[in-house]
C-alpha cells in the first residue's frame, strides 16, 4: 500500500486515511470532540501531548518531503505547515486552540457539517494518494 509511492503519494495517503477516519468517528458521535475540548481545557498533560503530536508531525513531513513537485506537493506542505503551527500554537498559546474547539464542538450540527467534511477532504486526498 506505501512501499512504491512517492512521498507526496505517502503523505496523501497518511492524512486522507486519518481525515477519513477521524471525520468518520465524529460524524458517528460527533459529542465526543465536545468531551475531547472539555479533557484538553482541564489537562496541560494532554494539551502538551496534543501539540508535540502535531509539531512533530509537521517537522518530519516538512524534513522528508520534496516541495514543488507540482499543487498535490504543495497540497503536502501546507499540511506540514498546519500542523507545525499548530503544534506551536498549543504550546504557546492554547487558548486560541481551544476557543476555536468550543466554537465549533459546542454545536452538534456544525460539528456534523465539518466532520463530513474532514471525511470528504479525505476521500479526497486518498483518491490524489492513489491515482
Amino acid at each position: 500500500m506505501f512501499d512504491t509511492a512517492s512521498t507526496t503519494e505517502l503523505f496523501l495517503r497518511i492524512f486522507g486515511l486519518y481525515f477519513v477516519a477521524a471525520g468518520a468517528g465524529t460524524v458517528i458521535n460527533p459529542g465526543s470532540m465536545n468531551t475531547i475540548r472539555t479533557e484538553m481545557e482541564n489537562s496541560a498533560m494532554l494539551r502538551f501531548i496534543t501539540g508535540f503530536l502535531a509539531f512533530v508531525t509537521g517537522v518530519i513531513v516538512l524534513a522528508i518531503h520534496q516541495p514543488a513537485q507540482g499543487w498535490t506537493s504543495t497540497l503536502v506542505t501546507a499540511f506540514g505547515w498546519l500542523s507545525l503551527l499548530k503544534g506551536v500554537v498549543l504550546f504557546v498559546l492554547p487558548s486560541i486552540s481551544l476557543g476555536l474547539m468550543k466554537a465549533v464542538a459546542s454545536n452538534t450540527n456544525v460539528m456534523r457539517i465539518y466532520a463530513l467534511v474532514i471525511v470528504i477532504v479525505g476521500a479526497g486526498l486518498l483518491y490524489l494518494g492513489f491515482a
